[in-house]
């Protein structure tokens, strides 16, 4: 849908070099996507562009070079706060590329802001967008969907996940917003940050004082125990040996 107009008129080159603007018209595509597939804003190039002129009222002419047209759709989904919510109840605001720490085995909640970014005139809204919350390292592969945002407003999605109970470390966490407009124009956004997972504090009630440890259940504490390997379910005597009652 490309439209060359207003190229009527001659140009006169007879006082030197002279310049004259002419006017392109495109026609965007409704379905035109913002971003491409990975959700990168990108330029797709929509045609090329060549100019001819006549000399002099004759029929000589002159053809320029061709010039290739890329035309970029303002994206307009945009991903406007990320908060972690943490098991104790406290709740932290996410920067891009920023670091929060959480616990090994901790459930935390994610809650994200997802703007409409189109102008209310438009009246153009952002279907069904998905939120991908992913961390291969960690176990973290998340889904949530949020139905429909109107233009110039502001959507809302929780994903709850379990941090994994066996790692600890600094690992990142990459998070992708995706939805089409009402004509199928994809838009969508990035944001990736890191948890930094400490191992889980122990809670002194679960602990068992040394005192108490008895590593072969004969019921002798293996502070006392003079055989702290005794086969299981065999009697034993005061000092945890086995007894041999039938000589």
């Amino acid at each position: 849908n490309i439209q060359i107009v207003n190229l009527s008129g001659s140009v006169n080159a007879s006082g030197g070099d002279q310049t004259r603007q002419f006017v392109l018209n495109l026609t965007v595509p409704r379905d035109f996507d913002a971003v491409s597939n990975n959700l990168e804003p990108t330029k797709f190039s929509v045609g090329r562009l060549r100019m001819k002129s006549r000399v002099n009222d004759s029929q000589t002419e002159e053809t320029s070079d061709e010039v290739e047209l890329f035309l970029q759709v303002k994206n307009n989904l945009e991903v406007r706060s990320v908060k972690i919510e943490r098991e104790s109840g406290t709740e932290s605001s996410v920067g891009r590329g920023s670091t929060i720490e959480v616990e090994a085995g901790e459930r935390v909640k994610m809650k994200f802001e997802i703007k409409n970014n189109f102008e209310n005139e438009s009246s153009t809204s952002l279907e069904t967008v998905t939120i991908r919350v992913e961390s291969s390292d960690i176990g973290i592969n998340e889904n949530e969907e949020i139905n429909g945002i109107e233009p110039n407003t502001v959507g809302n999605a929780r994903v709850t996940t379990d941090i994994d109970d066996e790692e600890t470390g600094t690992f990142d966490v990459h998070v992708e917003a995706s939805g089409e407009d009402e004509f199928q124009g994809l838009h969508g956004a990035k944001y990736d940050f890191k948890f930094n997972v400490a191992a889980a504090a122990v809670n002194p009630d679960d602990e068992v004082p040394p005192e108490s440890e008895d590593t072969d259940g004969d019921g002798v504490p293996d502070l006392d125990d003079f055989c702290p390997v005794s086969t299981p379910q065999c009697t034993v005597d005061e000092s945890g040996c086995e007894i041999d009652t039938d000589k």
